[in-house]
């Protein structure tokens, strides 16, 4: 059932779960589906983006569930390494054979392992919270018939990082150890996403956001994907019509756009 307009009054508050104050004066971002508030965790007293979902309907729930599920398989990979010291994955051999096309087989080896043991839990936004059903699992909010998550609250995004260098506000280019560390946080990303059996239609550099990373004496900086949307399990069959899952034009897979073009009714996610 669609409840209406998420969207609080303008100048108003509203709070969500009795515990995420949320203002329309304090928007971060809004797409097609959901609007990005920072809001603030009255309880802990911290700032964090609360995601609201434009309705309540089949479509959104949906997406709404889909993006708690990869969650929390994201999380359960990340539990899985610290235990026995390697990513489980089914696209270990995979891996391994495409990077013995460019590296030699020791190199490659190493990589593979190298790869194996990253914590893909630092390569995604954490999710802090989420409404809740009368029966406390993921669904619509029984008080305020919302759909939303909470994640942590990180900076600018990628796409508003090089905006600000291209107009002169925040250096002309990135330094040689800048763009070494976003290429490897993409890297990581996508092999985490892999790893846990999904292929994403929808990373773009607004969708990529950088965190503090480090201790108090040396913070650094790392670059995190906050949207989870446009996950979609691997070797799935996906329709191109009637569906409301998520991509950009600019960014969308090569595959994607071909079928696209080709009017193809659906394409396989792999």
């Amino acid at each position: 059932m669609d409840h209406g307009d998420s969207s609080p009054s303008s100048g108003q508050h509203r709070f969500l779960g009795e515990r995420y104050r949320i203002s329309q004066r304090r928007v971060l971002g809004k797409g097609s589906f959901a609007t990005v508030y920072k809001g603030l965790d009255v309880v802990d007293n911290v700032e964090v983006a609360v995601k609201v979902f434009a309705s309540s309907s089949d479509a959104d729930l949906q997406s709404f569930e889909q993006t708690i599920a990869a969650w929390r398989r994201i999380k359960e990979h990340s539990e899985l390494a610290k235990d026995f010291g390697r990513q489980t994955s089914c696209n270990n051999d995979l891996v391994l054979t495409e990077l013995r096309k460019v590296l030699c087989w020791q190199d490659a080896l190493s990589l593979s392992q190298l790869l194996n043991r990253l914590d893909i839990s630092r390569c995604f936004v954490k999710l802090l919270d989420h409404s809740k059903c009368e029966d406390s699992s993921p669904g619509i909010d029984e008080k305020t018939g919302l759909l939303y998550i909470v994640q942590e609250l990180g900076g600018h995004s990628l796409e508003e990082d090089l905006e600000e260098r291209r107009t002169g506000q925040g250096g002309s280019h990135m330094t040689a150890v800048e763009l070494r560390d976003l290429l490897w946080s993409l890297v990581c990303v996508t092999w985490g996403l892999h790893v846990c059996g999904f292929v994403h239609m929808d990373i773009k550099p607004m969708n990529v956001v950088r965190f503090p990373d480090g201790n108090e004496k040396d913070v650094g900086i790392r670059w995190k994907l906050i949207d989870l949307d446009g996950a979609q399990l691997a070797n799935e069959r996906l329709p191109l019509s009637g569906s409301k899952w998520c991509f950009s034009p600019l960014y969308m897979p090569p595959e994607l756009a071909r079928a696209i073009c080709d009017h193809a009714g659906a394409i396989d996610a792999s």
